[in-house]
């Protein structure tokens, strides 16, 4: 048997007391900066876009500052993380690649509002993270904010799926369609379809979509899951496939890794 013996303690004087608290207090305090809190332009919105896009990015520790301008003179003088824009505004395209040309802001997450798919396809080659449908919704924009903040913080999971809309052509035995993709990895994609994505349950597809500078890619994928509610499919690729080492290289050169 095994014997513990407690040992009988002194009570601590006064004197021995004022000692250690004198000690504690000796110890230096390590203070640390504060995160600097991401910003997002949100260029020629209507007074109530821009509010409730402003609400929705400050419930997510964002600031967003309302900019009224024609041109993407800002990407020259000031660091952004990310912007808003109307793709069917006549400034869209000078704005969007401005951003992309600036050496401050190439990375900035661009959110595009549209009121129709055809508006996306002239802007794959800059890459549109996340589109968000006009009229404006307080829920759609939600969730456009919560799927990008980690993007917009810089905190990357070691997974990365990546938001990006670009047009996406699928393909199947039984099926033919044109559909948007929400996230992309090295390992599959999310892609918005326009209609019921019932039929779509476990098939065998063939997708084709472009990443920006760089070109069409065609890729073997299996459905591995479906939101019905929201008609959004997540496609898993084929893991021999080749394009998946330019997928990988894209995403890496992408974010800077």
């Amino acid at each position: 048997m095994v014997r513990f013996e407690i040992s009988n303690r002194r009570p601590i004087d006064c004197n021995s007391r004022e000692k250690i608290v004198s000690a504690i207090w000796a110890i230096p305090h390590v203070t640390t900066a504060p995160r600097v809190r991401p910003r997002v332009a949100l260029f020629n919105l209507g007074s109530t876009e821009a509010a409730v896009f402003q609400d929705c990015f400050s419930q997510f520790g964002i600031d967003s500052i309302v900019i009224s301008e024609d041109n993407g003179d800002r990407f020259s003088c000031e660091k952004l993380e990310g912007c808003v824009v109307k793709l069917h505004s006549k400034a869209a395209n000078t704005i969007v690649e401005s951003a992309r040309n600036s050496s401050a802001n190439q990375q900035i997450v661009i959110y595009g509002m549209y009121r129709s798919i055809e508006e996306i396809r002239d802007y794959a080659k800059y890459g549109i993270n996340i589109l968000v449908r006009e009229p404006l919704q307080w829920m759609d924009c939600v969730r456009a904010t919560r799927s990008s903040r980690s993007l917009l913080l810089h905190e990357l999971r070691r997974y990365i799926r990546l938001p990006l809309a670009t047009t996406v052509a699928v393909s199947s035995t039984a099926a033919k369609f044109q559909a948007t993709s929400v996230e992309i990895s090295e390992g599959g994609m999310s892609v918005s379809i326009p209609h019921d994505v019932s039929v779509l349950d476990s098939l065998h597809l063939h997708v084709t979509f472009s990443l920006p500078t760089s070109p069409d890619l065609s890729v073997q994928a299996q459905v591995s899951w479906v939101r019905r509610s929201e008609n959004i499919v997540g496609l898993r690729f084929d893991r021999n496939d080749p394009a998946i080492t330019t997928i990988k290289l894209w995403i890496s050169k992408y974010l800077k890794l």
